[in-house]
């Protein structure tokens, strides 16, 4: 169970120069990680939260995808300061992805399609094996669909994409991958 005690603070400061885009991203490529929650003052001064993790529904994530990730708001060159608190279940070591918003776009595109094309390549698999079985009742070809969707579905959980599309509002079921 989660407690005060399995909480991270960290607190960023950050400085734009002026020819920089606005937008900037934040994320943890980490898709196991329970909660994750970013503050940070909007152009009134007022602290807005943004929140991610597997102990969340997707629709509860500010932006939906296989691991947390937050928009910076820096409109203009002054320093910025904003929150993460980080909480999970066990201690582990959190990376930061820090890009602007059109090199985060890029990115998210070219992971998204690398894992289309692995997880349609382990489905052919799994419709070919099961084909074989059909035409020829071998039950190695039988044992070899399960095996590929094992490996899919294993595959789908580490990636983040198994929760982000079918467990997305289960995350007690998420939260135990």
């Amino acid at each position: 169970a989660l407690s005060h005690a399995s909480t991270l603070w960290l607190r960023l400061r950050f400085l734009r120069s002026a020819d920089a885009p606005t937008q900037w991203t934040l994320n943890i490529p980490l898709p196991f990680v329970d909660e994750v929650q970013l503050f940070q003052r909007d152009a009134s001064g007022q602290w807005q939260q943004q929140q991610a993790g597997d102990t969340l529904t997707q629709p509860a994530w500010s932006l939906r995808g296989p691991y947390p990730h937050f928009v910076l708001a820096a409109p203009n060159a002054q320093e910025h300061e904003v929150y993460l608190r980080i909480r999970n279940f066990k201690h582990l070591s959190v990376p930061l992805r820090l890009a602007s918003w059109d090199a985060r776009a890029f990115e998210r595109l070219t992971e998204f399609v690398a894992l289309g094309l692995l997880l349609g390549v382990l489905t052919v698999l799994i419709a070919l094996s099961v084909v074989r079985y059909i035409e020829h009742r071998s039950h190695s070809d039988l044992a070899a669909a399960a095996f590929g969707l094992l490996v899919l579905v294993t595959v789908a959980q580490i990636n983040g994409v198994l929760n982000m599309l079918a467990l997305a509002g289960q995350p007690a079921v998420a939260d135990s991958g």
